[in-house]
């Protein structure tokens, strides 16, 4: 049962506890929830004998909003009280307030009701009716226990002929089918065209990242550019990733490949905290030098490459040697120097003049919007 304090929109809840031969007791809901009983006699079916608001509750006791508490009771209840518009509008918007993420299981409950007995897509058959598009042509292009490749053949040559200039690929670990359980990923690569239209163009489902796989995807979105208009110039984002990194470089060989700026960021951060330079950041041992140093590295990726020999910050540590941070810094500028000036991702990283497309955050967004919109589809 529900108690709508009188002049306001808040309710105490109570819920059956035992029937007698006079009453029916029922106990307050929010104060069961702190550990305490406050029980409450009901006679004539729905009569309080007391008034719920002079019970003895819990000091942390605090009445629910009536909206919110009405969402859970029984449909009768719930048509009774809709006569009042704004009190339907917040019902309805505290229901959906979480989109359909929470809601999958009971979306999934009823899809299944009306399965008819359609075969279902493994990693070994994907039924016509799903492999193919509306139009009668092929959207699954490589179907393999390990690999598949799905895209629309228009839709990429369409792209090469409005100015596809970039290409920005990224995976996923959330959508991959049941049968590769956690090895697998869903590979999106999105076109850029000018005046900044994006557009999903290939999606690869795959157990593997190995070079072999990433060049097997390229391969398909080169093929098309062949039968449509190869793109002038090409540049391709994507995360630090040495497999997918040499894939683009050996199927577009004209091309910019590029690493994305943010998840650059975060390997410097976890290097950071990693030799120690974030205690002289923030805290008591904060180092105004330090500080400085690190403001001037981080800021090195915006730098034309010619002229990052002449920044200090690369050449020493800012503290003398004594001083507990020279360490840390001196392990820090070791780690700039071994990965990002003399290994593979040396030209990978610099965004002079790159004032958009320095992430994959495109295909990330892409992905997690996914998330939040759909129902969960597995293979």
């Amino acid at each position: 049962m529900s108690y709508r304090i009188p002049g306001t929109d808040t309710s105490y809840t109570f819920t059956f506890k035992r029937l007698s031969r006079e009453h029916e007791l029922y106990q307050c809901q929010q104060c069961k929830s702190k550990g305490k009983w406050t029980g409450i006699r009901v006679t004539g079916g729905n009569q309080f004998e007391t008034d719920p608001c002079c019970l003895v509750h819990h000091p942390e006791c605090l009445p629910v909003r009536t909206a919110h508490n009405l969402v859970d009771r029984t449909v009768y209840e719930v048509e009774m009280l809709t006569t009042e518009p704004e009190m339907r509008k917040e019902m309805v918007e505290h229901h959906y307030k979480k989109g359909s993420v929470p809601r999958r299981s009971a979306i999934r409950r009823a899809l299944a009701a009306h399965v008819d007995g359609s075969p279902v897509a493994t990693m070994d058959y994907v039924p016509d009716e799903l492999g193919r598009l509306s139009d009668g042509s092929m959207f699954v292009h490589r179907l393999e226990p390990t690999l598949h490749v799905y895209y629309n053949s228009a839709t990429i040559q369409m792209a090469a002929r409005n100015g596809l200039h970039t290409l920005v690929a990224d995976g996923v670990h959330s959508f991959q089918p049941r049968q590769l359980k956690r090895k697998g990923q869903l590979y999106t690569v999105h076109g850029v065209c000018r005046n900044g239209v994006e557009v999903p163009l290939l999606y690869a489902i795959s157990s593997k990242k190995t070079e072999q796989v990433y060049m097997t995807v390229f391969c398909h979105i080169r093929e098309e550019f062949e039968n449509s208009v190869r793109p002038p110039t090409l540049r391709v984002v994507l995360d630090f990733e040495r497999a997918s990194i040499n894939a683009p470089k050996r199927v577009f060989p004209y091309a910019t490949v590029q690493g994305c700026a943010f998840h650059l960021a975060q390997a410097w951060n976890r290097r950071r905290d990693f030799v120690g330079l974030q205690t002289f950041l923030k805290g008591i041992q904060k180092s105004l030098e330090v500080e400085a140093w690190w403001e001037t590295i981080k800021g090195l990726v915006f730098l034309p490459r010619r002229l990052h020999r002449d920044v200090r910050a690369l050449a020493t540590p800012p503290v003398p040697r004594e001083h507990p941070a020279y360490m840390p810094c001196r392990r820090f500028l070791e780690y700039l120097e071994n990965t990002w000036y003399s290994g593979m991702f040396s030209d990978l990283w610099d965004k002079f003049e790159v004032h958009e497309l320095r992430t994959t955050n495109l295909a990330e967004a892409y992905h997690r919007y996914q998330q939040l919109s759909t129902t969960s589809f597995k293979l």
